[in-house]
């Protein structure tokens, strides 16, 4: 880590060597006991834990007979199992209680409680546990080189194996829904036992065969025939009989599912657009304005909103968090800090947020022309981009947050229409009839 309260580490080449530690499932299943330091120090458990959150322990991992496949288990169902949601906005917690209502009840959380409270059911287990923080592996922006910034700061338990030391284990769900940047270690994974069960039978440490191995048998000879080796009655005259394979089904739902999947990504568009555009047409009286009011709506006070509008939008696309209670000088500075923006990028998002702070609570003009506010707009939007991995642009490009509610309203909205002409037409007969 470097730090400095004079200096800023930005810019600057340093070179780290470490050992990293890799051990492989079968070292950690076969570790022997724990040294008596390491158990002094590192299995204590509060006086005043639930014993509801003790049973719940026992009961996760009942029949595991390593601490391997307890741990995993506990992963297992923080990650998968166990109804976790992960929440940063989940209140942090300042009571003993509020550890059992998280294990029990609310089940909503950020790293630092799915940390603490694996690590507590370790230790119940009597294997010897510990909270590390540091940062996870981050994003890869070029193969290689690997960005991690303030967001990718994160909690994990470790706990001790004899012959490997402490281990690191991720019960926080990873993915979109959860630590963007967290992955399990290999080694964690959930074993697969050769009935089909998990964790059970003679399987005590993850399966590491790849599918095709354990799942896939080969094909007999005469699979491969019917196949691969079909004759003229097999390419031509099956279509009709049973099991016969046509194409146009597939391509007609496939069709149907590139469509639907840009509906998100078109309505964007759209939206920006018309943002934009609103501001090139002639402009609206007030009806009611009074008289200390301009009588028609301020072209440069409408560029600022849309400019602001548009930021809060890429934003949202790009999974990055927006505090509706903050001021835009606020929102600003929080967002330079988080993205680490160079000059231009900097300067960008302080006009941005200069003018949109004038247009909402000044009397003065925004000095800033609409298409200065449109230029700043592409560039943090691009700033954007470049602070996030691969997946998530690609998520903003195709379904962007911010108009997904849009979409599904707007997908209901045509079903209901739909509905209602076909209702219409049915009862068509019948008034014609009537008449």
């Amino acid at each position: 880590m470097l730090y400095s309260l004079r200096d800023s580490a930005g810019g600057r080449d340093y070179i780290v060597r470490s050992l990293r530690a890799r051990p492989t499932a079968a070292q950690l299943a076969a570790a022997g006991t724990y040294p008596a330091e390491v158990v002094a120090h590192y299995t204590a458990v509060p006086r005043n834990v639930p014993p509801q959150v003790r049973q719940l322990a026992q009961q996760i991992t009942s029949g595991s007979s390593s601490a391997l496949t307890q741990a995993v288990r506990l992963q297992r169902w923080f990650t998968q199992t166990g109804g976790f949601s992960y929440d940063l906005k989940a209140p942090a917690p300042q009571r003993g209680g509020d550890l059992a209502d998280f294990l029990l009840h609310s089940r909503r959380g950020y790293c630092e409680q799915f940390a603490a409270s694996m690590a507590l059911m370790a230790r119940i287990l009597g294997i010897p546990s510990r909270v590390a923080m540091g940062y996870t592996p981050g994003s890869e922006v070029r193969p290689g080189e690997w960005v991690v910034r303030s967001r990718d700061a994160h909690a994990w338990p470790e706990l001790y194996f004899e012959g490997s030391g402490w281990v690191r284990f991720e019960p926080t769900p990873a993915g979109a829904a959860g630590q963007g940047t967290a992955v399990a270690p290999g080694y964690s994974l959930p074993a697969v036992s050769a009935g089909g069960g998990s964790d059970g039978g003679t399987a005590e440490t993850p399966d590491t065969s790849s599918p095709t191995d354990a799942e896939s048998p080969s094909p007999s000879p005469s699979a491969r025939h019917r196949n691969d080796e079909g004759g003229e009655e097999a390419a031509t005259g099956q279509d009709g009989k049973k099991g016969g394979f046509t194409a146009a089904p597939w391509v007609a739902g496939a069709v149907l599912i590139l469509l639907l999947l840009a509906v998100p990504m078109g309505l964007r568009m759209f939206t920006r657009r018309r943002r934009w555009a609103a501001l090139t047409s002639p402009p609206k009286p007030r009806p009611r304005a009074p008289a200390s009011q301009a009588a028609w709506d301020d072209p440069a006070a409408g560029a600022a909103h849309a400019a602001w509008r548009e930021m809060r939008a890429d934003a949202l696309d790009h999974g990055l968090e927006w505090r509706a209670s903050d001021s835009p000088r606020a929102t600003a500075r929080r967002l330079g800090e988080l993205l680490e923006l160079d000059a231009a990028g900097a300067q960008a998002l302080t006009r941005i947020a200069r003018a949109e702070e004038l247009a909402r609570y000044s009397l003065s003009r925004p000095a800033e022309p609409p298409e200065r506010l449109r230029a700043d707009v592409r560039t943090v939007r691009e700033a954007f981009a470049a602070s996030v991995g691969r997946r998530a642009r690609w998520r903003a490009r195709l379904l962007p947050p911010s108009t997904m509610t849009q979409t599904g309203t707007a997908l209901r909205t045509a079903g209901n229409r739909a509905l209602d002409v076909t209702a219409r037409l049915n009862d068509l007969p019948a008034r014609i009839r009537r008449r």
